[in-house]
């Protein structure tokens, strides 16, 4: 759903992390290089768009979404556990 949502949103190259948490849970970290930051909407059970941040929001353990420094994108961080 993050990388889905910075192929669609921030149309720019990204990486993703994947590391395992002595929780035995995981924390992924998807970091784009493109423009805006993603907002968490509440557009009702019929949109098409805006759903993945409510998505992580309701799945996750923890979840955020920062701006990189210097501006140069943002990084979307989701944590599950095991």
């Amino acid at each position: 759903m993050a990388a889905t949502n910075a192929v669609v949103h921030a149309q720019s190259s990204f990486d993703v992390t994947v590391e395992t948490l002595p929780s035995d849970g995981v924390r992924v970290e998807v970091r784009d290089f493109g423009p805006g930051t993603p907002q968490l909407l509440d557009d009702g059970p019929i949109a098409v768009k805006g759903r993945g941040l409510r998505i992580a929001s309701l799945l996750a353990e923890g979840w955020g979404v920062q701006d990189r420094p210097g501006g140069a994108g943002t990084s979307t961080w989701f944590t599950l556990n095991a």
